[in-house]
């Protein structure tokens, strides 16, 4: 039943890393990242033509984090991979609760024999929620922190702009392309990276489990 539990703990695991890290690893233009690749003044007078845009990498996204935004991610991916350790340790207590329902020594009520597995599962999901909640709002905080300077920079480099860049660009589209692209890469270095690093430590912890309790059948 143990084994079970963990390779169903397994699959679920792949399973998020692998749709997490097709969120995070998707194109994104450097454009939608840096406020310094937007037109020049110019550029009015060239003809327009499909431009390619340049592809970065994961971490080029968090190139607006200081030190206290590193401190809070750093802080928060240590929770996330602590509620990840936890989620597959809960196929033990489960297994131990099946052993001790069927078990019983000499005189124990069966109240006696589970009472020990019932506050195990008790911490347990007590550490995961605090541990849930503490790395979801460190990424959270860290995110919007540097979505603000990505919208304060990207305001500077829109009013450093010639007054002949507006005549051939919607002025009143920009407030709204600068939120959506804001948004876009606070998704990205929110919450979704927690979760990269929650499904990782989940499925490691659930492998080694797995070849822990049962390496036959692993």
């Amino acid at each position: 039943l143990e084994l079970k539990t963990t390779t169903r703990f397994f699959s679920l695991s792949l399973h998020h890393i692998l749709l997490v890290f097709c969120f995070l690893l998707r194109p994104m233009s450097a454009d939608a990242v840096s406020p310094a690749n937007l037109p020049k003044e110019d550029d009015a007078a060239q003809p327009v033509v499909a431009e390619k845009r340049k592809l970065v990498s994961v971490l080029y996204l968090f190139r607006y984090a200081d030190a206290a935004d590193k401190l809070i991610i750093a802080i928060g991916t240590l929770f996330a991979i602590g509620q990840g350790c936890a989620l597959p340790m809960f196929s033990i207590v489960f297994g131990d609760s099946m052993t001790a329902s069927v078990g019983k020594d000499g005189d124990e009520t069966f109240v006696d024999t589970m009472r020990p597995v019932l506050i195990s599962m008790g911490l347990l999901s007590v550490g995961v929620f605090v541990a849930g909640s503490t790395w979801q709002t460190c990424y959270a905080w860290a995110a919007e922190r540097q979505g603000a300077r990505m919208r304060e920079e990207y305001f500077r480099k829109v009013m450093t702009r010639d007054i002949s860049w507006f005549d051939t660009h919607d002025a009143s589209a920009l407030p709204t392309r600068m939120a959506n692209e804001v948004q876009i890469i606070q998704e990205a270095i929110g919450a979704k990276t927690g979760q990269v690093f929650v499904s990782t430590a989940q499925f490691l912890v659930g492998l080694g489990i797995g070849f822990w309790k049962g390496w036959e059948l692993a």
